[in-house]
């Protein structure tokens, strides 16, 4: 949500407006599952993601996990000057967050 927020910020400030309002928001994240198994290979796998688990057995290796890839939807209202007391300032939240 802080990353969608902060283009929100940006986007109204380009546009013109110093505040704006969450109208709506949509959680459309999409999750991949996978799973792979190598044969004959030899090495290591190593990797940054916590989701993955690695069963090595003999000459082969399976690893699966999930992807996650976030997709965060809002619909956003800018405004010009401050009419109401709900109303995020762009430029406030993004030297603060």
């Amino acid at each position: 949500m802080q990353y969608a927020l902060k283009r929100a910020s940006e986007l109204a400030l380009q546009n013109g407006y110093k505040y704006f309002s969450v109208i709506s928001s949509t959680d459309r994240t999409e999750r991949y599952n996978y799973l792979k198994t190598n044969k004959n290979t030899s090495g290591s796998l190593s990797t940054n993601f916590n989701n993955i688990r690695l069963n090595k057995q003999g000459s082969s290796f399976t690893y699966s996990g999930t992807i996650m890839e976030p997709k965060l939807v809002l619909e956003i209202k800018c405004f010009r000057e401050k009419t109401g007391s709900n109303l995020i300032d762009a430029e406030y939240f993004l030297q603060n967050n």
